[in-house]
């Protein structure tokens, strides 16, 4: 498959980036290069090929005990924060009208 030049200006409008002469010829030969490169990939034989659900299949999943462990009251947190008003956390204004 061959990109046209047209091709590559609708592309870069569509991500809307601005290349330039230079960076278009270079453009091109990477995007053939990468084509070719696919359609290599598109002649190899996989009959019998099973696809691949998880790089790795023979893992299995390594899961650690739950533990209850103390935690922070909710006083204990707020009084902790940088401003609060002893319930709640106080927290500037970034959203405007």
């Amino acid at each position: 498959m061959q990109i046209t030049t047209q091709e590559l200006h609708k592309l870069a409008k569509l991500a809307q980036i601005e290349i330039s002469q230079q960076e278009e010829v270079q453009l091109l030969q990477h995007m053939h290069a990468m084509f070719a490169m696919v359609e290599r990939l598109q002649e190899v034989d996989t009959t019998g090929v099973e696809p691949l659900t998880h790089l790795v299949e023979e893992t299995q999943q390594r899961f650690r005990s739950d533990e209850l462990q103390p935690t922070l009251t909710n006083q204990e947190v707020v009084e902790q924060a940088p401003i609060s008003d002893g319930t709640f956390f106080q927290v500037p204004k970034v959203i405007r009208k």
